[in-house]
C-alpha cells in the first residue's frame, strides 16, 4: 500500500508534430510529459501521480525511454494503472483518441 515503484517506460511519437521538452515560460503550458492515473474498478480516477518530462524534444517517429515513479493508492483493492502522455494545459493524449497503457494492479 502506498509503496513507490519505478517503471521503465518507452514511448514513441507516432504523430506529425514534435513533443516539446519545455513548455511556455511562466506556466509550462504545452510541455509534453509522461504521467499516470490510478483508476478504481469502476473506472473512476483515484489519483494522478507526478509526471516526468521528456529528456529532449521528441521528433515524429522517435522513441524515448523514461523512468516513471508511481505510488500505489493508500487503500487495498483492485486498480488499473494507466500510463499516458499529457500536453500540459491542453489534454491527456487519451482524451484525443490515443490508447493509454492499462495495467491491472492488486494493491495489498
Amino acid at each position: 500500500i502506498g509503496a513507490p515503484v519505478t517503471l521503465s517506460v518507452k514511448v514513441k511519437n507516432t504523430g506529425t508534430a514534435a513533443w516539446p521538452m519545455v513548455g511556455r515560460p511562466g506556466d509550462g503550458f504545452f510541455q509534453v510529459n509522461l504521467g499516470n492515473h490510478w483508476k478504481d474498478k469502476d473506472g473512476k480516477d483515484v489519483k494522478i501521480d507526478e509526471r516526468v518530462a521528456m529528456p529532449n524534444d521528441v521528433a515524429p517517429g522517435s522513441e524515448v525511454e523514461r523512468a516513471l515513479v508511481v505510488k500505489a493508492p493508500d487503500k487495498e483493492g483492485d486498480y488499473v494503472l494507466e500510463l499516458d502522455i499529457v500536453q500540459e494545459g491542453v489534454a491527456w493524449f487519451a482524451q484525443k483518441g490515443s490508447e493509454p497503457i492499462k495495467l491491472k494492479i492488486k494493491v495489498k
